[in-house]
């Protein structure tokens, strides 16, 4: 259970809820688990050039060579740089959310708000820093 508190309303008490899964579009297929790994092998190694070279650096070329996928299989998913960035810029941002909503305190639930916001701030600084 978590205590929620409010200044115009009661306090009560709210059942902590697992993740919800959301059903995909009609028509919509699941990612292929191959897919997925490409995915994910493409964004690590564009992660990993951005951080040792810069933007500049990243060609669809260096970054395909950098994975271990084929130079198309990088366009295929992501189209160009600027929605290659677009992508790492959301995965970024998706692991900061699932530190603050299910991660271990102080980002994460069970750290008094006080403590919680100043890891946020400090989590957020670490992810624009990143980024340059």
């Amino acid at each position: 259970m978590v205590r929620i508190l409010s200044p115009t309303a009661p306090s009560y008490d709210a059942p902590v809820r697992p993740p919800l899964e959301l059903p995909l579009l009609p028509g919509a297929r699941a990612e292929r688990a191959d897919a997925a790994r490409n995915r994910a092998a493409i964004l690590e190694a564009a992660d990993r050039l951005l951080r040792d070279h810069g933007a500049e650096a990243i060609t669809m070329d260096r970054l395909a060579c950098q994975a271990g996928v084929g130079k198309g299989t990088v366009f295929r998913r992501f189209g160009d740089r600027a929605s290659l960035f677009h992508a790492l810029l959301d995965e970024s941002e998706r692991r900061l959310q699932e530190g603050f909503i299910r991660g271990p305190a102080p980002l994460g639930p069970g750290a008094p708000p006080a403590e919680r916001l100043i890891a946020f701030g400090h989590a957020l600084i670490e992810l624009t820093s990143e980024r340059g």
